[in-house]
């Protein structure tokens, strides 16, 4: 997901006009139509969220109500910041974790715990825990307060993905002491997880071991977690780069990426390859190369399966929990999507705007269960047949496989932090980053840089 920081300027340009009152939602002007912004779709998902939509317009059509659903293609969140800058924002729309915090301090969203106390058919009890992430407190922050967001579906966003029958076939290749053994329940460790890579991209003459190009930064934030370290010090103004744990995962995430960067757990191989240097800039998407067996592993979520077609690629998908620091031994997966559907707290309609999440929720959200596309968000359903016994047993198996790491404690929230968006956060890691893989910068220097940019950034000293 590639963010604009035109997003986070139109927020602040349109906080004057917000504080006034004044304005209102195209479903405040219009009467009683009500926009839903949605990010662009794949044509089977559209086609069963237009069928939702339409059976609840067919509820409330004899009280002149309708939802309408639209989709600003380019950057989402860089439009939806435009719509609300000049005011004619959505009454219903999508929020990730990342850009919360800013929609949830400046007041855009309207609160839900009073219509979720007041339901007959959804409450807090058919919520994930995960979903507290859409509690915010203007004191406290994330994790308190009031509800402003319902997840309409999640997976750990970063599970192992790769090429069985690329590694069946590896295997046959190499001596009974250089097979490689990737289990579906036992994580690898990193330093296993780079050589193992690098190993099949140079036998296997392949283009990439694997990739974590397209949401890089997102990676590293789960690799922090997943060290113990916390990315930034008790200011969440400096970045921790004193923490072994923050500087053991920038090590391995520099390592997966840039062909000159070697370290003691890492030391340079395949010719000086690194197994990931597929990156943003690439003009294949990373699942369509590891479609085309160019790469041996990516990592992505339960949606992946269902939006790029898995099962035709023409090989065996391996599934196996993300890799994790040398020496733990806890599976640990991260979260970073957790797509909410939440309401303007300026549209006219608000108590509509409710029902119809209340009814996907419940009675669309079991239509979506169906088609195996991602853990469904009200986990009243997940845990019904409808998405754990559906009759194609592949897609069974899976939707298992996910929900039972989700069950068992092992799926983390990606931690944002409060006081600086994700976009600029992104922007400020590949400036740096950038350098480092250009040679310009040593690691250290890497570090102190980024250290230097992001408090100044959130600070403004």
């Amino acid at each position: 997901m590639k963010k604009c920081l035109c997003a986070m300027l139109a927020f602040v340009l349109c906080l004057g006009c917000f504080a006034c009152g004044e304005g209102g939602t195209r479903g405040g002007r219009s009467g009683k139509t009500l926009t839903y912004l949605v990010s662009s779709t794949t044509d089977v998902h559209a086609v069963k969220l237009q069928g939702i939509v339409d059976k609840f317009n067919e509820q409330v059509k004899d009280e002149g109500y309708k939802i309408e659903i639209e989709s600003p293609g380019g950057d989402y969140y860089q439009s939806l910041g435009n719509l609300f800058a000049s005011q004619s924002e959505p009454d219903i729309f999508l929020m990730d974790g990342g850009n919360f915090n800013a929609y949830a301090r400046l007041g855009y969203l309207a609160p839900l715990d009073g219509y979720l106390e007041a339901s007959q058919a959804l409450g807090t009890e058919d919520l994930w825990d995960i979903n507290s992430y859409y509690r915010y407190d203007r004191d406290t922050g994330i994790g308190s307060g009031q509800m402003y967001g319902l997840i309409k579906d999640f997976s750990p966003d970063f599970m192992l993905l790769y090429n069985k029958t690329m590694l069946d076939n590896y295997n046959k290749k190499v001596a009974a002491d250089e097979k490689i053994v990737i289990s579906d329940s036992e994580p690898l460790t990193w330093t296993q997880f780079y050589r193992y890579a690098s190993k099949i991209q140079k036998e296997m003459s392949i283009s990439y071991g694997t990739s974590i190009g397209f949401e890089s930064t997102r990676h590293l934030m789960e690799m922090i977690q997943q060290s113990g370290g916390k990315m930034f010090e008790s200011d969440n103004a400096t970045l921790n780069i004193g923490n072994a744990g923050v500087r053991s995962a920038f090590e391995y995430f520099c390592a997966l990426q840039c062909d000159h960067a070697s370290f003691a757990a890492y030391p340079s191989q395949n010719g000086g390859k690194a197994p990931a240097s597929y990156t943003t800039g690439a003009s294949v998407a990373e699942q369509q190369a590891f479609k085309q067996q160019k790469m041996f592993s990516i990592f992505n979520g339960l949606w992946s399966f269902y939006t790029y077609d898995f099962d035709s690629a023409g090989f065996e998908v391996g599934i196996a929990p993300a890799p994790i620091p040398d020496g733990s031994t806890e599976p640990y997966m991260g979260c970073s999507g957790m797509i909410a559907n939440c309401i303007s707290s300026r549209s006219k309609n608000k108590d509509v705007a409710f029902r119809f999440l209340e009814y996907y929720m419940t009675e669309g959200m079991k239509e979506l269960a169906g088609i195996g596309f991602n853990i469904p968000g009200n986990k009243t359903v997940a845990s019904s047949d409808v998405f754990l016994n559906p009759a194609n047993e592949k897609v069974k198996a899976r939707n298992n496989y996910f929900y039972d790491w989700v069950q068992a404690g092992k799926v983390h929230p990606i931690e944002y932090n409060s006081r600086i968006s994700f976009n600029k956060l992104e922007t400020h890691l590949n400036t740096q980053l950038s350098k480092y893989v250009d040679n310009k910068l040593s690691f250290d220097d890497l570090l102190t840089q980024l250290q230097k940019a992001l408090k100044q950034e959130i600070t403004g000293a």
